[in-house]
């Protein structure tokens, strides 16, 4: 606790075991016909549970129940768990054809299932956990819990716990590739403390994407000058977006909580450039350049009648420009072994928004962004003369710029931000263990 009164408190755990093998078979890359063809299998074993003391409420009069501790909502923590087991197989396989020095053609595809179960209780205080019906019982406090993730033991604290699975196959890329991103449940569910509802706990469907590319990569004036083009173009179905919802508490005050929905088509184009060029003998001048457009084609949030449409807004977390401009340089000085490495360059990343909220009833959207930054970083590395040892110093944010990296609301209390890393000046000195 701090101070008289914590108006929030928050304790977020998780516990993840997580273990995956890939087999891989290739054909020998000198033939004209070449192959590879694999199998891969992944488990994971997420729990999660978070803590807090809201003694917010304690503010504003808003009573607890009978039985817990004196002191109101300070001294009477809560806890949210739930944990996750997601299975991931796939079988894949990729040919070239070379028919000539300058023409290959390339085909391969990917055929994966996921499979996902899930288990999960509301935000409870920690005296209802023995309970199968949730009544209070006083002699059970947090001590007696003995830990927080204690309390994702579902079968032995049975009260509030709701579960789903759910499976789905999709298959990947070729020249032309329709991918997806896998779906998967909210964590945050429950905060409200009411009952789970099966919309809340209902996982998201994948996200998929068809994707159209064509490019150009070429090396010129005796290879000092490379410059690789592409346009790209693609069509998302079933965009997975984080929105803040309104909730009311099981108190009566209102809340809010952070679901991912299955809300957006959404289409994204544009063009990616990247320029290497060898200035004079050892200093090379790179300029990645980045633009695309972003626009959903259709993005709800909600339930009838609490159906907001958000098609109008921009795409988050998509910078309309992003650049780079960096400057190597490669020396040996005077009699010492091996050579010196000088590097500055300097980030750029457009305004972009970041989350959506539509929690406040008084305001039709509430959204938050990540400011523009041109970060500058340099940076020395020393490689010995056999390339084993080396040494290295660095500062990230040169100009120790202040900016927000990520925002959220926590309606109606207060923006959640987090910055983006300050001036950061570190060393480091290795071995590299190459095969001669």
């Amino acid at each position: 606790m701090v101070g008289p009164v914590s108006v929030f408190d928050a304790n977020r755990s998780d516990r993840r075991k997580t273990w995956q093998e890939e087999l891989r078979f290739a054909s020998n890359p000198n033939d004209k016909l070449n192959y590879v063809a694999g199998a891969f299998y992944q488990h994971d074993d997420t729990k999660f549970c978070v803590a807090q003391i809201l003694g917010i409420y304690d503010l504003f009069g808003i009573p607890t129940a009978p039985g817990l501790q004196p002191g109101g909502y300070n001294n009477n923590p809560q806890v949210l768990c739930n944990a996750q087991v997601e299975k991931s197989a796939a079988v894949y396989g990729e040919g070239n054809y070379q028919f000539s020095d300058d023409t290959t053609l390339t085909i391969g595809a990917r055929y994966t299932r996921d499979s996902k179960d899930w288990i999960g209780r509301q935000q409870v205080f920690v005296q209802q956990l023995p309970s199968p019906t949730g009544a209070i019982v006083p002699s059970f406090t947090w001590q007696q819990l003995g830990g927080l993730m204690s309390a994702a033991d579902f079968a032995r604290f049975p009260f509030g716990v709701v579960s789903d699975s759910h499976t789905c196959t999709v298959f990947g890329y070729g020249t032309y590739s329709h991918g997806f991103k896998a779906g998967g449940y909210n964590d945050q569910v429950g905060t409200s403390g009411n009952p789970i509802t099966l919309d809340e706990r209902k996982p998201t469907n994948p996200e998929k994407a068809d994707s159209f590319e064509v490019g150009m990569k070429s090396e010129l004036f005796d290879r000092r000058l490379r410059l690789n083009e592409a346009l790209f173009y693609v069509q998302y179905k079933d965009a997975i977006r984080q929105v803040v919802v309104p909730v009311t508490n099981l108190n009566g005050s209102p809340g809010e909580e952070t679901l991912f929905r299955n809300a957006a088509k959404m289409t994204t184009y544009g063009i990616e450039s990247e320029l290497t060029a060898k200035l004079t003998e050892g200093l090379l001048l790179r300029l990645p350049l980045s633009y695309q457009h972003c626009k959903y084609n259709s993005f709800t949030s909600g339930d009838p009648p609490n159906r907001v449409d958000l098609s109008g807004l921009a795409v988050n977390r998509c910078p309309q420009w992003t650049a780079t401009v960096d400057l190597n340089y490669t020396v040996t000085l005077g009699q010492l072994p091996g050579q010196f490495v000088f590097d500055a360059a300097a980030n750029y990343i457009s305004r972009n928004l970041d989350t959506y909220s539509i929690a406040l009833p008084y305001a039709r959207f509430t959204q938050t962004y990540a400011d523009a930054r041109t970060l500058v970083d340099a940076a020395v590395t020393y490689n010995s003369a056999d390339e084993r040892w080396f040494a290295h110093v660095f500062v990230r944010n040169l100009t120790d710029k202040v900016y927000v990296e990520s925002a959220q609301n926590v309606d109606p209390l207060w923006v959640w931000t987090f910055y983006g890393e300050p001036r950061f000046i570190g060393a480091q000195l290795g071995y590299r263990f190459l095969n001669k």
